[in-house]
């Protein structure tokens, strides 16, 4: 997704890592710098491991935020997440 250029990255990264640790996941990984920023969280569940990252770039044009999760099926969908970034983002 597309934000304007205005989002900056360490607030993307914050709202990110508020609403997965929101879902009961613990971060593992979190960086960023003015340019891009990635944090990535994970949670036990039965037969495994869940995990999710969100990736977030900026230029001039735009800031954009992608989120992978895996797997899907225990982790709800990703636009759940996305959802709950942005409304953390308002």
């Amino acid at each position: 997704m597309n934000l304007p250029p205005n989002v900056d990255t360490q607030t993307v990264i914050a709202a990110a890592e508020n609403a997965l640790t929101r879902s009961g996941q613990s971060i593992t990984r979190r960086s960023v710098t003015p340019a891009s920023g990635r944090i990535s969280a994970s949670a036990p569940v039965r037969g495994g491991q869940q995990a999710a990252s969100v990736f977030v770039s900026r230029n001039e044009n735009s800031t954009r935020v992608e989120v992978m999760q895996s797997p899907a099926a225990e982790l709800g969908s990703s636009r759940d997440l996305m959802n709950a970034i942005l409304a953390r983002l308002q």
